[in-house]
Formats: C-alpha cells, sequence, structure tokens
C-alpha cells in the first residue's frame, strides 16, 4: 500500500505535469492565432484599397471625363469645365467621396475640390 502523502505528491506532479502541458499546447495556438489575425488585417487593408480604386475609376469614367471630352489637360480647364466639375464636386456625397482632383498627364492637380 502506498501512504497518503505519496498519493499527494503523486496528485501534485500529475498537475504539475498537465500545468506545463497546458502551457507548451497553448504557446503554438497563439502563435498561430497571431499570424492569422495579421494576415486577416492585412487582406482587409488591401480589399477596402481595390474597392476604393474600383469607386474611383467609376466615378471618373461615368461623371469626370464625360465633361472633360478628352482634352489635354495641360492647357489648364476651360471656365465650363470648371464650372461643370464645380456642380459634379458640390452634389458629390461627402462620406462617400473624400477628394476630389483632376490631374494632367504630368501629374500636375489642374482641379482640386
Amino acid at each position: 500500500m502506498t501512504s497518503p502523502t505519496r498519493r499527494a505528491a503523486a496528485r501534485g506532479s500529475v498537475r504539475r505535469l498537465f500545468a506545463i502541458y497546458a502551457v507548451i499546447s497553448l504557446v503554438p495556438i497563439l502563435v498561430l492565432g497571431a499570424v492569422l489575425y495579421t494576415l486577416l488585417e492585412d487582406q482587409g487593408a488591401a480589399q477596402g484599397m481595390a474597392e476604393g480604386r474600383a469607386k474611383a475609376e467609376l466615378i471618373a469614367s461615368t461623371s469626370i471625363a464625360p465633361q472633360l471630352n478628352g482634352a489635354d489637360l495641360r492647357a489648364g480647364l476651360s471656365p465650363p469645365e470648371v464650372a461643370a466639375l464645380s456642380r459634379t464636386a458640390d452634389t458629390a456625397d461627402r462620406d462617400q467621396i473624400l477628394r476630389l482632383r483632376v490631374r494632367d498627364l504630368n501629374g500636375v492637380v489642374v482641379f482640386p475640390a
């Protein structure tokens, strides 16, 4: 027969081993969670940027480009073009469009709104 102190020591040893096993098992799970969180955050940011670019291209092709008639913007905008773009910028939903800039082929801003 085993003595009560020996059983208590054995139970303590089993608890200690279980605690060590639990901590060692928890480390890879936490690392995996951190990696997945980082990947999902990066993927969400990339998808947000792609959606923003797509919306900008849609607005440019449907609202802005028709008002410019394909003219070379390096010479600047004519007063009727500025007025038309100003009307478009004023009627735009400010929650959806933060900035409206028209640039020429050199990248110079010819219409900031």
